[in-house]
């Protein structure tokens, strides 16, 4: 689980599609399981998301290399779509 946040600044529609985008980046993993990204709250200008997925494995190092696999994958497609991180 780690918190994820996004300007809320951005159109609306890429705010809304944010679920469907992170579970596909997430799900590309492998040993990985999507569970949740969800709305958590508003920061100022910030929408602070909660993002849950599961490592299949209880191997501490591979959920660290999963866990900057997706905060990668994540940047990555962010950039491409233009999803502000804040």
């Amino acid at each position: 689980m780690f918190p994820l946040r996004v300007s809320g600044k951005m159109p609306l529609e890429k705010i809304e599609a944010l679920p469907a985008v992170i579970r596909e980046e997430v799900s590309r993993g492998q040993d990985v399981r999507f569970d949740r990204a969800s709305f958590q709250k508003f920061d100022g200008p910030a929408h602070v998301w909660e993002v849950v997925f599961h490592v299949l494995r209880a191997d501490i190092g591979l959920h660290m290399d999963r866990q900057h696999e997706v905060n990668f994958a994540l940047h990555k497609r962010f950039l491409k779509e233009g999803i502000e991180i804040a």
